[in-house]
């Protein structure tokens, strides 16, 4: 087996390998337990990169560039005057902070931790739990929430996925999840608006095969 680096499960979980490496990846990764655990550590820290700098670029304070402009150094020429180079802020700290958080998840995995343990805020990290452990009919209540999973299916092209519905005090909606490249692909649909269906009538079960509670439960011991 390949003993593979952080930058190429990146590029697997990017979808950049070429089509042969993408596929000894995904056979080793699927035999690995280790490889499993790196693939989704990678993936929560990716997960956590987008959320900071997303909330980033909604809450920039353009007041403030302008302020750490006009606060730097003077030079002497004319010319230098008018023409000021500042120094902004870089990624790199944080990129270091969620290069060093997916180290250490991958170290509490190699030592039998469970994931939902690691205190890690995402998106959805309390749902993407149990959409793993829930069996269709099942009811669970957490932070003032109520989630149900709805029903499992296996979609044409041989994903799984399954339909979480969730009741807050604000209002219901649904989650879609259909597990790809080892974690849940998320998908939301707002059960509160006047085109809102179902998602047995949605596209994305279109041409699939609900799951037997027998197939369902092998398929989340496997998993």
């Amino acid at each position: 087996m390949i003993n593979y680096s952080d930058e190429q499960l990146s590029a697997f979980l990017d979808n950049v390998l070429s089509p042969n490496e993408y596929q000894q990846c995904a056979k080793d990764i699927s035999a690995s337990t280790d490889l499993q655990q790196r693939v989704s550590a990678l993936r929560a820290a990716d997960e956590i990169a987008r959320d900071y700098f997303k909330h980033v670029d909604e809450q920039a304070d353009n007041n403030a560039l302008i302020d750490l402009i006009n606060s730097a150094p003077s030079m002497n020429s004319a010319t230098s005057a008018t023409n000021k180079v500042v120094t902004l802020p870089t990624k790199k700290t944080l990129l270091t902070r969620i290069t060093s958080l997916a180290v250490a998840a991958s170290v509490l995995f190699a030592v039998g931790a469970l994931w939902r343990n690691v205190s890690i805020t995402s998106p959805y990290a309390q749902e993407r739990v149990l959409l793993s452990e829930l069996s269709s009919g099942e009811i669970h209540s957490y932070d003032n929430s109520r989630a149900e999973l709805v029903q499992s299916w296996r979609t044409s092209n041989g994903e799984i996925c399954r339909e979480l519905m969730l009741h807050r005090a604000e209002g219901s909606n649904t989650i879609i999840g259909c597990w790809h490249n080892y974690g849940w692909e998320i998908t939301t649909l707002d059960n509160d608006t006047a085109d809102y269906q179902p998602a047995s009538s949605n596209d994305v079960t279109f041409g699939a095969e609900r799951l037997t509670p027998e197939e369902e439960r092998r398929w989340l011991e496997q998993h």
